[in-house]
């Protein structure tokens, strides 16, 4: 069994579940979760043009998952160079741990998504592409603030260090 033929598991079903809801009882219900809605939102938009079979629901994992490499990607370019943001890429995409939740029928590859490309954005200085991942990773899953936190930092080091290379 591997994540191309294991069947779901609860968390996932009760995903699943919710996102054939109504998008009024999705927030409702998830009001009452420990996790923000988007993740359900974008399933449930998802489940109306490909339907919610299992490889539906992991392709969908799969594709934030794609995102996810993508803004890495041009992190690493952002920072050095083209070939670095491909070694990052790879990197990233064969890390075992990470493409294991990239099949997983949850919040976990929107969250790294959403949190790569706040990061991008932020770094590059494109403010508005940063306001949109942010609010997008706020709305994926609560630790999503660990990146803010992180950005502040960040802020704070070019504040009072300057923008050296580091």
């Amino acid at each position: 069994m591997n994540q191309f033929t294991a069947s779901l598991w609860g968390d996932e079903a009760f995903s699943a579940i919710l996102s054939m809801k109504s998008i009024p009882k999705i927030v409702s219900i998830v009001a009452r979760d420990t996790s923000p809605p988007l993740y359900n939102l974008s399933e449930h938009l998802w489940f109306k043009i490909f339907g919610s079979g299992e490889v539906a629901i992991r392709l969908l994992s799969f594709l934030y998952f794609l995102v996810a490499v993508f803004f890495t990607y041009k992190i690493g370019k952002h920072f050095w160079n083209r070939k670095t943001g491909i070694l990052a890429a790879v990197l990233t995409f064969l890390n075992q741990f990470f493409f294991i939740y990239a099949f997983e029928g949850r919040m976990y590859s929107l969250l790294a998504a959403t949190v790569a490309a706040s990061m991008y954005f932020f770094l590059s200085k494109k403010w508005t592409g940063y306001v949109v991942a942010t609010a997008l990773a706020l709305y994926s899953h609560h630790f999503a603030i660990f990146a803010l936190f992180i950005q502040f930092l960040w802020f704070l080091k070019e504040f009072f260090l300057g923008r050296k290379k580091v």
